[in-house]
């Protein structure tokens, strides 16, 4: 049975929740690793043949100009829009300083940067140095925007009681184990960490069967894609 993957930012390290598809495309069973970089994410993929992994971070870089996929995000989000950061140019991204970077944003963007966006440069470089441009299998997802796809709605803030009761509700009819997923979680791990990697899984399972909706198209400078699936 193929094996599909979402991987979400977990403190400062990467948790990889890995799900075996059964008969149809629905979720058989899971497992959910931690792992302390994004090199150790892809050997983990490699190693146990993940056909499609969604990624919770921005992969593909804009230039300048926005990218298409944060806007038709933004519109699937409604009133929770606010959860997903604008992208910043690939030419920010390395840059270390956060006074440096905000002045470097507002001058080819005309807007400043947050420091939400900026505290993401350092994982978004990890994800880039670890994911060659051409392969296949890596794609950015956004957990609010698939959690959003999987409702027909937006759901409430995922850290909220209610949010998290809408989470699982949702994702127990694509993976029954949910709760034991929770239950076993590794040490130090949020709950909303581990509902946020199996949404991505999710995402990755519906692109690999070509039922994913993707949002936004095109390449960066770098042959990384600028797109969301959902």
């Amino acid at each position: 049975m193929p094996v599909v993957g979402g991987v979400d930012g977990a403190k400062g390290q990467w948790l990889l929740s890995l799900v075996e598809l059964g008969p149809g495309g629905g979720s058989a069973r899971a497992v959910t690793l931690l792992l302390p970089n994004f090199t150790e994410v892809v050997e983990a993929v490699n190693q146990r043949e993940v056909s499609m992994v969604g990624v919770d971070m921005p992969i593909g870089l804009p230039d300048v100009a926005p990218r298409a996929s944060d806007a038709l995000a933004r519109e699937r989000l409604g009133a929770r829009r606010s959860t997903l950061f604008a992208t910043p140019p690939a030419r920010v991204v390395h840059i270390d300083n956060y006074t440096e970077a905000n002045a470097a944003h507002r001058e080819l963007t005309g807007k400043g940067l947050s420091k939400q966006a900026f505290n993401l440069f350092g994982a978004i470089r990890q994800v880039r140095a670890a994911i060659q441009p051409d392969d296949p299998r890596f794609h950015e997802a956004h957990p609010d925007t698939s959690f959003a796809t999987i409702a027909h709605r937006p759901l409430a803030p995922k850290k909220s009681a209610a949010g998290v009761g809408e989470r699982i509700g949702v994702l127990q009819a694509w993976q029954p184990n949910v709760v034991d997923l929770l239950a076993s979680a590794p040490g130090g791990v949020g709950v909303d960490d581990i509902l946020d990697s199996l949404v991505a899984a999710w995402s990755a399972s519906r692109h690999l069967a070509g039922a994913a909706e993707v949002l936004g198209r095109g390449q960066d400078t770098r042959g990384y894609g600028l797109h969301l699936i959902a």
